[in-house]
């Protein structure tokens, strides 16, 4: 039955579309013959099979993060490779330091540092003993540190009438320090690499100077596989220089036993000690992770630590600060009113030892590599 009405449905369109097309004297589509497409459309869509799209996860393929590592331990060349998973090659010893780049991975970071200057070859020594010492200042702008203090604390006295200079005076045990300067650290350079391909990287560390003598250059050079089978050669991509040796001669400071400032001024200042370039900080040791650096505290590239006097042995005492203002007439001690500098680390000797209580001078530091990816 729904059949019969549906052939009775399209004659009826058929016959309003002749008549229409009689009609009209312009030919064009009538409404009959598009109802007819749109009802053939239809049928043909619900016919279409239904179409199902399977969802497929996208896997993103790299290569693990990694550090190698060029270095000498005790005068032996070591090469040493971790990746972030742990697994790790070496230190082993070679004869030439040498990397291949991984061919996946997006970047590099080559660290290079030259080695360290050695220190100059004086010697260091200390006396002590027992004295005053008095100064006389014209305004609160030429105090000194001691006497800021006390100035701070509201405790300095007024001036007399017609007195228009304060006087100062320190007593107590001193300490006179000979000491010679330490080496320069060695140049680090730095430089970043896209992906490296059919690329070879060898690597030529500096050595750390004698006493009174600068360190070497730490050079990167690189070799070129070309697709003809030939290679290029590209020498010292990377030129990290050494430092220069600790200038010659000694120099001389006093301190008061009762005050440790004037000695952490002297490590503060390099003067004495190893003095250690930026390179630690830049190649991020990751102590603790599984790309753990094997470079350790060494140094590397750290200009050699001068000799100077070990004041530890010597019987710290009590200073008394005292100041004048009436020209020298009267004095008022002020010694509970200074702020004495402590020294933050040990004083003792680097690791270059002792001879007779006075640190000795030591070369530099070697050399060292570290890449990044």
């Amino acid at each position: 039955m729904q059949y019969k009405e549906l052939a009775k449905f399209f004659s009826l369109v058929i016959s309003a579309s002749t008549m229409d097309n009689e009609n009209n004297k312009t030919p064009a589509f009538s409404l009959g013959e598009m109802i007819i497409v749109l009802l053939i459309m239809s049928l043909i869509a619900i016919g279409i099979p239904g179409i199902h799209f399977k969802k497929t996860e996208v896997k993103t393929k790299r290569t693990l993060h990694g550090r190698y590592e060029c270095f000498y331990d005790n005068g032996t060349l070591m090469e040493y490779s971790v990746n972030e998973e742990g697994a790790a090659t070496g230190p082993n010893a070679v004869g030439t330091c040498t990397f291949i780049p991984p061919k996946d991975a997006v970047f590099y970071l080559v660290h290079a540092v030259g080695g360290g200057g050695g220190a100059a070859s004086g010697t260091g020594s200390i006396v002590t003993g027992t004295d005053t010492e008095e100064h006389t200042y014209n305004s609160p702008n030429e105090f000194p540190r001691w006497l800021r203090d006390v100035q701070g604390a509201n405790e300095v006295p007024q001036l007399a009438d017609g007195v228009k200079t304060y006087k100062t005076r320190i007593s107590g045990a001193y300490a006179k320090v000979n000491y010679s300067a330490s080496g320069q650290p060695g140049k680090t350079a730095s430089m970043f690499f896209p992906r490296l391909r059919n690329v070879e990287i060898t690597m030529r560390l500096g050595k750390g100077g004698a006493l009174g003598q600068p360190g070497t250059e730490t050079t990167v050079d690189f070799v070129i596989d070309n697709p003809n089978g030939t290679t290029t050669n590209m020498p010292e991509i990377i030129v990290a220089e050494g430092g220069e040796a600790g200038t010659a001669g000694t120099g001389t400071t006093t301190f008061w036993l009762g005050n440790e400032g004037a000695m952490c001024n002297i490590k503060e200042n390099g003067a004495v000690g190893f003095r250690e370039p930026e390179f630690s900080s830049n190649v991020e040791l990751d102590l603790g992770s599984p790309m753990e650096s094997m470079m350790g505290d060494v140094k590397f590239g750290a200009g050699g630590s001068g000799a100077y006097g070990n004041a530890t042995g010597a019987a710290s005492t009590s200073v008394t600060y005292e100041v004048s203002a009436d020209g020298g007439v009267t004095w008022v001690d002020v010694s509970d009113f200074v702020k004495e500098l402590r020294c933050r680390d040990p004083l003792v000797c680097p690791e270059s030892g002792t001879v007779d209580g006075v640190c000795t001078p030591s070369g530099g530091k070697d050399g060292a590599v570290v890449i990044l990816w």
